[in-house]
């Protein structure tokens, strides 16, 4: 009978165990598991540098380690995604951070490690930190609980 529960109680605690890290990767590798997952939409023409509108490089989690963030888009949508820095060339899991509209002066962009979303024709824009404990892009200032 012992043994029993000594199975039953490894079995509870591996369930309950976190699933282990992505490891890191090129871009080219996530940007395609990102084409893969979202079917008949669209990566700009664009290549990743400080100054590109639609690939930018900043940094957002703390660690010294440039980040980068992309948008995909499908008609008048865009979704964008963060790619955590783990060096040498390589980034973490893509995390979706957001699917918004998008018009032709959109601008997305990092500054004091905030990742930010707008358009240059309004004041008009959206902003999110890095939660290091949850591994995701959180937007600030957050919502109000009613």
């Amino acid at each position: 009978m012992r043994s029993g529960l000594t199975c039953a109680a490894l079995l509870l605690v591996g369930g309950c165990a976190h699933p282990p890290p992505v490891p890191p990767a090129p871009i080219a590798t996530r940007y395609a598991g990102v084409a893969a997952t979202r079917q008949g939409w669209a990566l700009p023409d664009t290549i990743p540098d400080t100054t590109a509108r639609h690939v930018i490089m900043g940094e957002a989690t703390g660690d010294d380690v440039p980040d980068l963030a992309f948008l995909i888009t499908r008609g008048d949508s865009a979704t964008i995604y963060f790619l955590p820095g783990a060096g040498h060339g390589l980034y973490g899991a893509s995390v979706e951070v957001a699917t918004t509209y998008q018009l032709g002066d959109d601008v997305l962009f990092f500054l004091d490690g905030t990742l930010a979303f707008g358009h240059r024709s309004s004041d008009d824009f959206i902003a999110w930190k890095w939660d290091r404990r949850h591994r995701r892009m959180k937007l600030i200032p957050e919502p109000k609980e009613h």
